[in-house]
């Protein structure tokens, strides 16, 4: 598994997010999005069809659902969006390394930027492996829950089994059949996985690229402090002109990382104000 892969290369740029991305096939040549679309394909047919088209027995199966549905679509709309933007990742993920090449030269710029990559990296391992907890509490305590029903229920269609995703599954009867119910849960854990995935990959991208962002602005402030310890000429105005120089370069780092989250963090506060409204 890519997420518990040792740090190879501290002075990469968001070495874990990108493998993440590349799993999902996440990529700027269309050609080589098969696995994306796959992906879209099998969360459109196991999980968003079902709940918008093969309707509820009761409302409380509805309302659970539809928030269900709201947040898995949260957090796949990131995907939908991200490959359209790939020209300024890649772009931004260059300028990033052209900075990196430029300021390791020094000791102490090296250390901040080991230290920021060893943060993005266990950052995005921590965070899969706490979300992997709360599936696997999730999945345990829905298993549990349909043996329980199982073997206390009175009469052979008395009382529903709980699923993991509430949905109706084509022609599966999973809330009175104990077959059919693990056969649903089987298909909606590998759902649950995708999103797991996704979920993973897009916090740790874009925490990343925003904590990068900040840092090297950090970098430039502290070359700029430095300046004053210069005592020769030619050297202030070399280490000036390379100030002048990743100046310009944070600049459109800056600007290519507005064009990445301005409309991915729109979608997600829209997302985020429909989950709220509705579920108040």
């Amino acid at each position: 598994m890519v997420v518990f892969e040792p740090l190879d290369d501290p002075l990469k740029v968001l070495p874990l997010p990108l493998k993440l991305l590349a799993l999902l096939g996440v990529n700027k040549n269309p050609s080589e999005r098969f696995r994306l679309y796959a992906i879209y394909a099998y969360l459109c047919i196991a999980l968003f069809i079902p709940k918008l088209c093969l309707g509820y027995e009761t409302i409380p199966q509805c309302f659970r659902s539809i928030a269900e549905g709201m947040f898995s679509f949260n957090t796949t709309i990131t995907f939908i969006m991200l490959p359209l933007k790939m020209n300024n990742l890649e772009g931004l993920l260059q300028n990033l390394k052209r900075f990196t090449e430029i300021v390791i030269i020094n000791e102490d710029y090296e250390q901040i930027l080991v230290r920021l990559n060893t943060a993005i990296h266990k950052f995005t391992k921590y965070y899969f492996i706490f979300t992997n907890g709360i599936v696997v509490a999730m999945t345990s305590s829905t298993i549990a829950g349909m043996f329980y029903t199982y073997y206390t229920k009175d009469s052979e269609r008395s009382a529903a089994f709980p699923l993991v995703f509430e949905n109706r599954l084509y022609l599966i009867d999973s809330h009175y059949n104990l077959g059919h119910c693990f056969v649903h849960q089987a298909l909606m854990f590998f759902a649950l996985y995708i999103l797991l995935v996704m979920f993973t990959a897009k916090a740790g991208t874009l925490f990343g690229l925003i904590r990068f962002c900040s840092t090297v602005l950090g970098i430039i402030v502290l070359k700029i402090e430095r300046l004053c310890q210069i005592g020769p000429v030619d050297q202030y105005t070399a280490e000036l002109s390379e100030i002048i120089e990743l100046h310009q370069l944070v600049i459109k780092c800056s600007r290519q990382l507005q064009n990445i989250l301005m409309e991915i963090l729109l979608a997600q506060f829209t997302g985020c104000v429909f989950i709220w409204c509705f579920m108040l």
